[in-house]
């Protein structure tokens, strides 16, 4: 399934309109622009560059003055102002009624905003083997380093274990599926990309990252990072199985990237075996196995400390 996708990648680069020509054909996409006190004049310049390659913008704010509808040019939903990621990630799935949902964090400086909306919607619309879509983006805990699967001939596009909800584009069957889950008590939002990943290769397709789109991030975090693993913990527990048998293939790819890096030039030996163990990895993911549900799924819930951040 994924090898044919090496195929159509040319088309998929080639046949790529340029933003201002995209209109209202094809699949919808709906972008939200995610903002909170001290970024609203970014979320309104982003929500402005993004209008002519989408369908529908909406920010979704909060802010400790309150409403704020009128600082934005485009429609806006005001959340609690103690909410973090996971509340405004409810809004905005629960807003959408498009083909593909963008989601843009107000914290990001990207010199092409104009061109994220309309890669992502010819891009999953040229393949519907892709269920998630993201741009590259620094200082985000799954870079290429750690997540590469493959990287497909003649494009810009890297098959990938995991991508970051920094900047994301998910289809409506991965929406469909995140509208089930209950993120009453996450409230930092953690392992919502990870769900999202798992659930995307548990259906047989793929998450991509469009490496000629690139996205500047803060390389910082104003909120307890334990309570945030904490909460991922419980909140992994709503996998289904066919998420948690996917995740101990989508896990490993990162694990043994990560085996590779440190043991390079400390211990070869074991970063030469890491190796011959990534590449058969790689190759049954681009086969399209599956691990059997049952296999490894009470100890992905023990052993999920080596995600934390």
């Amino acid at each position: 399934m994924i090898q044919l996708y090496a195929t159509e990648a040319e088309t998929i680069v080639d046949s790529a309109p340029e933003p201002d020509q995209t209109g209202n054909s094809g699949k919808s996409i709906h972008t939200f622009v995610i903002s909170w006190f001290g970024k609203h004049d970014n979320a309104d310049r982003i929500a402005k560059a993004v209008v002519p390659a989408s369908n529908s913008v909406t920010v979704v704010y909060s802010d400790p003055g309150g409403d704020l509808s009128r600082k934005f040019f485009c429609p806006s939903i005001e959340r609690p102002n103690d909410s973090f990621f996971s509340d405004k990630f409810r809004a905005c799935i629960d807003s959408c009624n498009a083909d593909i949902i963008l989601i843009i964090h107000a914290d990001c400086q990207c010199d092409h905003w104009h061109k994220i909306p309309a890669h992502c919607k010819r891009t999953i619309e040229q393949n519907p083997d892709i269920g998630v879509w993201a741009p590259r983006i620094d200082f985000s805990d799954w870079g290429l380093e750690r997540t590469e699967i493959d990287k497909i001939p003649d494009s810009p596009f890297s098959i990938v274990a995991q991508t970051d909800g920094i900047v994301v584009g998910l289809t409506r069957q991965v929406v469909d599926r995140m509208r089930q889950v209950n993120l009453a008590n996450n409230i930092y939002g953690w392992g919502i990309d990870l769900m999202y990943n798992y659930y995307t290769y548990s259906i047989g397709k793929i998450s991509i990252v469009d490496r000629s789109l690139f996205v500047r991030h803060p390389d910082r975090t104003q909120y307890s990072t334990e309570a945030a693993f904490a909460e991922q913990c419980e909140f992994m527990k709503q996998l289904t199985p066919a998420e948690r048998a996917q995740s101990t293939q989508l896990d490993a790819i990162v694990r043994l990237h990560d085996t590779i890096g440190e043991a390079r030039t400390k211990d070869p030996t074991a970063a030469a075996d890491a190796k011959r163990e990534l590449a058969l990895l790689k190759q049954r993911i681009l086969r399209g196995e599956k691990c059997r549900e049952d296999t490894h799924a009470d100890a992905f819930l023990r052993e999920c400390t080596f995600m934390d951040r």
